[in-house]
């Protein structure tokens, strides 16, 4: 049996002058990662602010020693500058960004023979036509922001203003079924206001509906969507779950079957990382994902890393409490 990894050793191995040893909760964090090191799904809860990036960070760079192709991926391109500038901290390990019409030949390179980090946004990432190939193990930064971008990938949505036909036609459709949703004549003739909220249709009577929408769906939609998306969903078109708005009718899986997508299925581990992760089996249930083990048994106290404080100062001048202030810790004076 291999010895158990030291992150400690490792990162005092870095001779980082900004991240000069673990904080008690990165510690812990980490030995519960190296408890369940051989779980193909595993989460990291730790609030803001307490060194999840390092964590992550330390855990790609063994998988990259090991030779495994490793993506950390972000909700926005400003969130993956932050990870890029945090890995600057730690010397030796090198890490590239990939973006939308930004994939250097040599960056996707390094990528691909494990030999760099590569750092991107979801969509870059999972997309129709990705153009990195899929990692060995997977970083999902804020795992939440995921949802979005998974659920996009098999998502039809019919726009009423641009595709009024077939919108009409669903509207149709549904109203011929059933009189239980009298907002929708409305949305179909204009009349509702944006404001309205859409109503969900209630599953027994879209499946009953389910295969002449497919046969509108299939003559109605735009080529771009026939062609990528409508194969997807068409499948399981019973057993999606339906949205009818004043401005569009949004069909998409209740939950994504993200398990199919190459990024995910060709990866060898996946690592959650998030402030406010919630339960597993929700995790799961909304990102469409294998189940996932959390690492740690509890969740970090708040105690382990002390408080944030807010002094209030009255009037224009804070003079008063500003001694007060700076020698406080996670002050914002207001």
């Amino acid at each position: 049996m291999a010895d158990p990894v030291n992150f400690e050793a490792r990162l005092a191995g870095f001779r980082s002058a900004r991240y000069a040893s673990l904080r008690p909760s990165q510690a812990r964090v980490l030995e519960g990662y190296v408890r369940n090191i051989d779980k193909d799904d595993v989460a990291v809860e730790l609030p803001t602010g307490f060194g999840k990036t390092l964590v992550a960070l330390l855990i790609a760079d063994f998988a990259l020693e090991r030779g495994q192709r490793v993506a950390y991926l972000t909700g926005t391109n400003q969130l993956a500058e932050q990870v890029l500038a945090q890995a600057g901290g730690l010397p030796g390990l090198e890490a590239v960004k990939f973006s939308s019409m930004n994939y250097p030949p040599a960056d996707l390179a390094a990528y691909h023979d494990a030999r760099v980090l590569g750092v991107m946004n979801y969509w870059t990432y999972f997309n129709t036509s990705p153009k990195v190939e899929p990692a060995d193990v997977l970083v999902f930064d804020d795992a939440h922001m995921a949802e979005q971008p998974l659920a996009g990938l098999f998502a039809i949505r019919i726009d009423r203003r641009t595709q009024r036909e077939l919108y009409e036609r669903l509207c149709d459709l549904v109203l011929a079924h059933t009189g239980l949703y009298p907002s929708i004549s409305l949305m179909r003739e204009g009349l509702a206001d944006s404001a309205v909220p859409p109503e969900l249709i209630a599953f027994p009577h879209w499946a009953a509906i389910s295969d002449r929408a497919a046969h509108l769906l299939s003559s109605g939609l735009p080529p771009n969507d026939a062609k990528f998306l409508w194969l997807r969903v068409r499948p399981n078109l019973h057993a999606c779950g339906v949205l009818i708005g004043p401005s569009a009718v949004e069909i998409r899986p209740y939950n994504p079957p993200t398990q199919t997508l190459p990024g995910y299925r060709h990866s060898k581990q996946r690592l959650y990382l998030s402030a406010t992760l919630g339960t597993m089996d929700d995790l799961q249930r909304r990102l469409g994902i294998a189940p996932v083990v959390n690492v740690l048994d509890e969740p970090v106290a708040e105690d382990h890393v002390g408080r944030r404080l807010f002094l209030l100062a009255p009037g224009e001048s804070a003079d008063q409490g500003l001694g007060f202030a700076l020698r406080a810790r996670n002050t914002i004076l207001l």
